[in-house]
């Protein structure tokens, strides 16, 4: 499909179509697999524009906004047709009851010159969030084999951590990130700094929740 450069929250959608083969590998190495069983089920595909910016512009906060609007944009689009699909087979209320899962690779990394893998899964996983949608997120077999662990690590800091939105954004545009040349591509030092990153966010929360209950401290500001 060719079409110009979408704006910004703008995505195309494909409803209803029908897996015919199963294939494998990125696409200057796909290779077939064989045909897919009868009678799989019909299938949304979203496309959604990412922005190609390599290295520490990737970072810069207007960036980051910008895909985590397309994000959001693609999955409301899915998790509304899902109901709608689901309804042909049983009542609404057990349509509008099914969680709409989103299956996708690493959208916009791969395939747009060295963008931090790292920073995609985390956008998607911010706008599933949003949308309230279930996301399956498929690693590239080098990743999976070589970096599964960090990509894991971050996602059970975001789980124990559960940063409001602004802060993961926070953590996504930081003025380190912007200019930091090894951080744009290498996976065990990126998901290193999130963590840390929101640990350090954490911890100045417990330490300012601390202070606030503190009876020296009303006492001192009774006094002022």
């Amino acid at each position: 499909m060719m079409q110009q450069p979408s704006a910004a929250g703008e995505v195309f959608v494909v409803r209803g179509a029908r897996r015919f083969s199963i294939c494998s590998g990125p696409p200057h190495a796909m290779r077939f697999i064989g045909p897919a069983p009868l009678g799989s089920p019909e299938i949304d595909l979203v496309c959604m524009g990412a922005i190609r910016r390599p290295g520490g512009e990737q970072f810069e906060r207007d960036h980051v906004t910008r895909e985590l609007h397309a994000a959001v944009a693609g999955l409301v689009v899915l998790r509304d047709g899902a109901p709608r699909r689901r309804a042909i087979a049983g009542s609404a209320a057990e349509a509008d009851s099914v969680v709409c899962c989103c299956v996708t690779g690493l959208w916009g990394c791969g395939g747009f010159s060295g963008s931090q893998p790292v920073m995609r899964m985390l956008l998607l996983v911010a706008a599933a969030s949003i949308v309230g949608v279930e996301l399956r997120v498929c690693l590239p077999p080098a990743d999976t084999e070589n970096y599964l662990r960090w990509y894991a690590g971050v996602l059970a800091e975001v789980g124990r951590q559960q940063p409001a939105l602004g802060r993961l954004v926070d953590v996504l545009s930081n003025e380190t990130a912007v200019n930091s040349t090894r951080l744009a591509h290498d996976v065990p030092a990126f998901a290193s700094f999130v963590i840390k990153q929101l640990r350090a966010l954490a911890a100045g929360d417990e330490r300012t929740a601390q202070q606030e209950l503190s009876p020296s401290k009303r006492l001192k500001t009774s006094e002022s």
